[in-house]
């Protein structure tokens, strides 16, 4: 499908238990993650994980900036040349994400240069699945051919997408173009999130 997408900046990390802990500090009253207290999960270079869409989504607010539309994390992970995996079309090895449990748990972001994708993000394949801002549809762009900057609004907007693949899955799920759904309350710990910033704001 053709798709016309606005200049945009695609945080070359999912966000980390450190930059979560400033937030956390800046608004008081925000719930704590999910496993914010777990060792194998909160160290400071690790993505942040048991947080929910909503939760996502404020602090990408509090940043002055957005959760990224399933249009802009596929371009950003496939590039011009539309290849299956970030770094290339060579199957998911160890050296180039953390899938498949074979590194544990979270690993710190950036751990994988060899899985770098087009643009030079890191981890957008492994570690953790990412929130979009997309309602979850089947065939979401279905009718909006050659649509500028395409978001789905419709359907169950309880129910949102995700990408990338993580720690526990397997190597089909790490493909760019695997599309992950999941209730949008969902706090588990293979689930983060990295932000974009929009082409409307001065970077």
């Amino acid at each position: 499908m053709r798709r016309f997408l606005s200049p945009f900046w695609l945080g070359k990390y999912e966000v980390t238990n450190e930059q979560c802990g400033k937030f956390l500090q800046a608004v008081p009253g925000t719930a704590q993650p999910e496993h914010w207290k777990n060792s194998s999960f909160n160290q400071p270079r690790q993505p942040v994980v048991g947080v929910s869409w909503e939760e996502a989504r404020a602090y990408c607010r509090w940043a002055g900036l957005a959760l990224p539309s399933e249009a802009q994390w596929e371009t950003a992970a496939r590039g011009k040349d539309r290849r299956r995996y970030p770094w290339g079309n060579e199957a998911p090895t160890s050296q180039h994400a953390n899938f498949g449990n074979n590194k544990g748990p979270t690993t710190a972001v950036g751990s994988f240069p060899r899985g770098a994708g087009p643009y030079g993000t890191l981890d957008q394949a492994g570690n953790v699945w990412e929130w979009c801002e997309d309602v979850w549809a089947e065939k979401a762009y279905l009718g909006m051919e050659g649509a500028k900057d395409p978001v789905n609004n419709r359907g169950d907007t309880a129910v949102r997408c995700l990408r990338g693949g993580s720690w526990n899955n397997d190597a089909w799920n790490l493909a760019a173009a695997c599309r992950g759904r999941i209730r949008a309350s969902n706090r588990y710990r293979d689930i983060g999130f990295r932000c974009v910033l929009p082409s409307r704001a001065e970077p």
